[in-house]
């Protein structure tokens, strides 16, 4: 019985250990969205083997969407502490090529690099892809922090 509660502690510790601060987190995201508006890969911290894919096809980060800049509509994102993961949405309405893409990224335990970058990329020929009109819902979505009063 105490090995087994040894056990549960010591993985709820390493679950403590690996999470990373909400404002590392927004700078990573931030950064990213910075490096795909200016087509910049330099400007992310990548780990000498981090992944890369987009609609989950593994692909060198130098020839995929990230590596071209994009004129930026809106973007969101949302950060995971406990799993020290960033989810990013962008939207590009009005430039020459218009795109949707939602972007996961993982990072180190310490998050100072990032190993694996996920993206969903959408554009013109894709089923039932409109820019204009995912910008403009999406601007009518309100993601405010939930009271700590009405969480579970």
């Amino acid at each position: 019985m105490i090995y087994s509660i040894l056990l549960a502690i010591a993985g709820l510790a390493s679950q403590v250990s690996a999470a990373c601060s909400r404002a590392t987190l927004r700078e990573v995201a931030a950064a990213y969205v910075e490096a795909q508006v200016g087509g910049k890969l330099t400007l992310l911290s990548l780990a000498s083997n981090t992944s890369y894919a987009e609609n989950d096809k593994p692909m060198d980060i130098t020839k995929g969407v990230l590596s071209q800049p994009i004129a930026i509509d809106f973007n969101r994102s949302i950060y995971d502490t406990t799993q020290c993961a960033t989810f990013t949405e962008l939207t590009s309405a009005t430039s020459k090529h218009p795109y949707v893409i939602y972007t996961r990224m993982l990072l180190t335990e310490d998050a100072s690099q990032i190993t694996k970058i996920e993206s969903v990329v959408t554009d013109s020929g894709d089923w039932a892809f409109n820019a204009t009109g995912h910008l403009y819902w999406t601007r009518q979505e309100k993601w405010d922090p939930i009271p700590e009063s009405q969480l579970g």
